[in-house]
């Protein structure tokens, strides 16, 4: 009973779009789809407090509230846990919510970026170096 309030706690704290703890906690996981089982990993790590969060694909099979509610848990525990969160994603507005990001060829570092600006900002350059990586010149004024 402790432990179905502690995580029904949590789930609502974390407003990952866990509001109904008790049902989560009352169903096994295959009962659940994969991003709400996504979900209740997050927001189960997040119970640890952890000084560092590894996610890999955080937001892979999570709709776009979905991710940002998890990216938005992320931003709060970096700043009321003060962690490093180290995140593998291939989506750009995932990686567009980080302070720094490598972006990588060929399983070799290709490029670092650090954001200096706005979020908005950040994901142009994200986008125009992704369009330089896979073979484009990064001009939006193309004539083609």
């Amino acid at each position: 009973l402790l432990a179905s309030s502690a995580a029904s706690d949590v789930y609502k704290r974390q407003d990952m779009g866990l509001s109904d703890g008790e049902t989560i906690w009352n169903n096994y996981p295959s009962s659940l789809s994969g991003g709400m089982n996504q979900r209740v990993g997050i927001a189960l790590a997040m119970l640890l407090h952890p000084s560092l969060l590894l996610a890999d694909e955080p937001t892979g099979n999570l709709d776009s509230r979905s991710s940002e509610a998890v990216i938005e848990a992320f931003l709060a525990a970096q700043r009321n846990l003060d962690a490093t969160i180290f995140m593998v994603t291939h989506d750009s507005f995932s990686a567009s919510y980080c302070d720094r990001v490598i972006a990588m060829k060929d399983g070799k570092i290709y490029k670092e970026l650090i954001r200096t600006g706005d979020r908005r900002t950040f994901l142009d350059e994200l986008l125009t170096e992704l369009k330089i990586i896979n073979g484009g010149d990064g001009d939006e004024d193309e004539d083609e």
